[in-house]
């Protein structure tokens, strides 16, 4: 495999068995091929619940972002960290040059930071030795950059590791914006789930379905197979064409990125056994669906659209009370909603969970610069709340 470094090799501190931890940076997802299993595996190993990661740190979503989002991807850096020889930990990275005040700033990131929810270290067991590891790396072994960008859940054992492993290399990672996503624990029936919500809404939806059933014949495909990707691709685009958001511009048909991004990832997804998409049908014809996978126990959805012409009939909560019933049988217990907490997600439940943005603050003049910046606006934030925390901590 290529590599922009040769391995170095370190030992562990504190009290276990001894490692033999050895770093290599490779260039591009290209070189990593031969990881996917061991990479996935290590995603899995730290997936589960609400606040354990997702199929958005997987190898697969990865190298789907690499190939749409990035014209130089076979030229960013991976990190990966072995211990005798077994990958304990890897980290696809990017990175970018934004101006700040006339002052060119050299970012890097994860490569999930393009486009990803429940993301983290993925390192065995969020191990923060192996975070603590990560880090170095990338200010030993990756060139110059100014500040490195990165999300973790908030209270999940992803955030827990890195502070671990700040507090082991005496640096401090400021954490600079929070936002919050909606998610449903569901029960084994969608009945009971129906029955915690506001009984005007969950009303209205049995209504809207039981109308549209006495319209004509109604019916709702569950996508999973590899053999079933071109059909739902053609689907999807269809009603994305005839969407609201097709007029706004930010139907998945007016973004070539994300066009690309679909095309790699729905094929990797249905081969990993992950791809969920449900599709609500009306006479014959798709009118609504959503896009989805089952990662760790828990659904994603990633995106839903419906036919805009038909929206009085209610379609895309008729297929939600449908795909949750599915869900609910398949002994699903977490559907995770992703995205802001917009009120037509929130009607279906009002749980959140948090994933925070982090700032790390390399030791070049600015780096040293951005942190100061960091500070200041924090600073300004207590006062103007008088000494309140916000979300926001920093202006980085």
């Amino acid at each position: 495999m290529p590599a922009i470094e040769g391995a170095s090799s370190t030992g562990s501190r504190g009290p276990g068995p001894a490692r033999q931890l050895a770093v290599q940076v490779l260039a591009g997802l290209a070189a990593c091929e031969s990881l996917r299993v061991e990479w996935n595996r290590l995603v899995e190993s730290n997936a589960g619940g609400i606040r354990g990661l997702d199929a958005t740190v997987t190898y697969d979503w990865c190298r789907a972002l690499s190939r749409s989002h990035l014209e130089d991807g076979e030229r960013q850096p991976v990190i990966v960290l072995r211990d005798h020889d077994e990958v304990v930990g890897v980290m696809p990275c990017f990175v970018r040059s934004t101006s700040r005040r006339g002052i060119k700033i050299r970012e890097i990131a994860p490569l999930t930071q393009l486009y990803s929810v429940r993301a983290g270290f993925v390192v065995q067991r969020n191990n923060p030795d192996y975070v603590r590891h990560v880090i170095q790396a990338l200010q030993t072994h990756v060139p110059a950059w100014d500040v490195f960008m990165f999300n973790v859940v908030e209270a999940g054992d992803s955030e827990r590791a890195l502070q671990q492993a700040c507090a082991a290399l005496s640096v401090t990672a400021r954490r600079i914006h929070v936002h919050c996503s909606p998610y449903i624990e569901l029960p084994p029936s969608v009945e009971e789930h129906l029955a915690r919500l506001d009984k005007s809404f969950s009303g209205d939806v049995k209504r809207r379905a039981r109308k549209l059933r006495s319209e004509g014949a109604v019916q709702m495909r569950v996508f999973r197979t590899a053999r079933e990707v071109e059909e739902l691709t053609e689907i999807m685009m269809s009603i994305e064409k005839q969407s609201w958001k097709e007029d706004q511009g930010t139907s998945i048909t007016t973004q070539a990125t994300q066009q690309r991004f679909y095309q790699e990832m729905t094929g990797a997804a249905a081969q990993a056994g992950w791809l969920r998409a449900f599709v609500l049908y009306f006479d014959g014809t798709p009118i609504a669906y959503t896009y989805g996978m089952l990662f760790g126990g828990v659904f994603q959805n990633h995106k839903t659209s419906y036919v805009h012409a038909l929206r009085s009939k209610g379609p895309g909560n008729v297929l939600r009370l449908a795909e949750l019933e599915d869900l609910c049988s398949e002994g699903v217990r977490l559907y995770d909603f992703m995205g802001a907490c917009e009120s037509y997600k929130m009607r279906w439940g009002s749980q959140r969970y948090a994933v925070a943005t982090y700032a790390l603050y390399n030791a070049t003049w600015r780096g040293r610069l951005e942190q100061l910046r960091a500070r200041l606006a924090s600073r300004r934030n207590e006062s103007a709340t008088g000494g309140a925390t916000t979300e926001d901590e920093g202006g980085a």
